[in-house]
């Protein structure tokens, strides 16, 4: 009986020690899954403007631009972004940008820790300057044009 109760505590303090490293492992993913889909995004929204010589119009939060049709799987624009939030695209519109492709959390809590680490893997880790910015309290996007 003894032996059991050993095992048991062994496997509980090594469950402690796995589960928080398990826990940062998922953090990690989402935010890379977050930075690739708006690599192909900013990818998908660059050859439309090359092959047509114009921009995409601005679209709703949470509604892929028509023009994009050709140029992405609409599939991958539904829902949310894998760090909460919804896809959106500003064209002329909100910080005074050309172009930009980002998250905007709608009504929700913004996930700073995931904004931040986006910002580190794909800018300068500052989000007032640089591609990646923090363009109001609840919208994060690429700038694609000035």
């Amino acid at each position: 009986m003894i032996e059991l109760v050993i095992v048991v505590v062994i496997i509980g303090v090594l469950g402690a020690i796995a589960i928080p490293r398990l826990s940062r492992g998922s953090e990690g993913a989402r935010v890379n899954a977050f930075v690739a889909e708006l690599n192909t995004f900013a990818k998908g929204i660059d050859r439309y403007r090359v092959e047509n010589g114009t921009d995409i119009a601005d679209s709703s939060t949470g509604d892929m631009p028509a023009e994009l049709s050709d140029y992405l799987h609409e599939n991958a624009w539904e829902g949310e972004t894998p760090i909460g939030g919804f896809w959106d695209v500003e064209s002329n519109g909100i910080g005074g940008y050309g172009l930009a492709v980002g998250v905007h959390f709608i009504g929700g809590s913004v996930d700073k820790d995931a904004v931040e680490q986006v910002d580190r893997l794909i800018d300068d880790g500052d989000m007032n300057t640089g591609a990646f910015r923090q363009l109001s309290s609840d919208r994060f996007y690429l700038i694609l044009e000035n």
